[in-house]
């Protein structure tokens, strides 16, 4: 039974990172435990059994931290999630990370298209100069970097 999840403890509260039941098993393999394992059968060798909690979505400038996991009454330890807000430091790091996800896609976009300003390009460059200046105008439009409106290509 691979569903199982353990944790060790140290003077009843747990540190590390879980194992497997196999691994668990593996450790004491001398010694017969029940199926499925039970709080009672693993803590006198200093494991508890343990879940694992879906990590909560959050906002642009927010992060989930993992806080110490809680004994619930049935005897297992959930893990625990905590939503902070960013500082100022890690809120510009997200700004600028985005921003460099925007320019690279926009320059990519630039680059595919440079073809059509070429004088002897079999079409009219003018829509197409339109759509790269537009381009080239991203970064001054008011959502950026995270809420970019982006222009159409020319059909050709």
């Amino acid at each position: 039974m691979e569903g199982i999840m353990l944790i060790k403890l140290e003077n009843g509260i747990p540190t590390g990172g879980a194992i497997l039941e196999s691994n668990f098993r593996q450790l004491f393999k001398n010694i017969s435990f029940p199926t499925p394992l039970t709080p009672e059968a693993v803590e006198p060798f200093g494991f508890g059994i343990y879940a694992f909690q879906n990590k909560p979505i959050v906002d642009r400038y927010e992060q989930a931290v993992e806080a110490a996991p809680v004994k619930d009454e049935g005897g297992t330890w959930r893990q625990q999630w905590q939503v902070k807000e960013m500082t100022d430091e890690e809120k510009r790091e997200v700004d600028d990370n985005q921003g460099k996800i925007v320019r690279f896609r926009r320059d990519n976009l630039l680059l595919s298209s440079d073809w059509t300003q070429l004088v002897d390009a079999p079409l009219d460059s003018t829509p197409w100069a339109t759509y790269r200046q537009a381009l080239r105008d991203i970064t001054d439009q008011p959502g950026f970097p995270h809420n970019v409106t982006w222009p159409e290509e020319p059909t050709t």
